[in-house]
């Protein structure tokens, strides 16, 4: 019953021979004409101007949040905690505008960094650096 089901190729088949009556050269050379057929202005309308014009939304953005964290802190001389509270802010807009809900990852790894960090600062009381490197390690490993 089982020598009915088997596929005929003239000669007994082998799993690597190709099938009898089925142009795959042919389907090679229209793929190879495909792929070198587009042109320099194709690339360009399709390729560089779409690039160009979203990556350079990012890059105003990134400027702006640049400007105002420069404005912010240089003109009015806040104190040291309040540079870095704006320049997190500022880089965390920049990032959440970059990646959206996808840098949710990275609000996780901060959580758990500074988490750890003061933890160890009130239990170990020494080596906290160590002890964070390798929490965050684990963290970056493990999810």
């Amino acid at each position: 019953m089982q020598e009915a089901n088997r596929p005929t190729c003239g000669s007994p088949c082998d799993i690597y021979e190709l099938p009898v009556g089925e142009s795959w050269e042919e389907e090679e050379e229209e793929e190879a004409n495909m792929s070198t057929g587009a042109s320099v202005s194709e690339l360009y309308e399709y390729c560089v101007v779409p690039t160009v014009s979203d990556s350079s939304q990012h890059l105003y953005s990134l400027l702006a949040w640049s400007l105002i964290f420069l404005l912010t802190t240089r003109i009015v001389r806040p104190p040291a905690w309040l540079v870095h509270l704006m320049s997190a802010t500022c880089g965390g807009i920049v990032t959440w505008g970059m990646f959206g809900h996808r840098c949710s990852y990275m609000v996780c790894l901060l959580a758990v960094g500074g988490l750890v960090l003061s933890l160890s600062h009130f239990v170990l009381k020494s080596r906290r650096g160590p002890f964070t490197c390798v929490s965050c390690v684990t963290f970056l490993i493990a999810w």
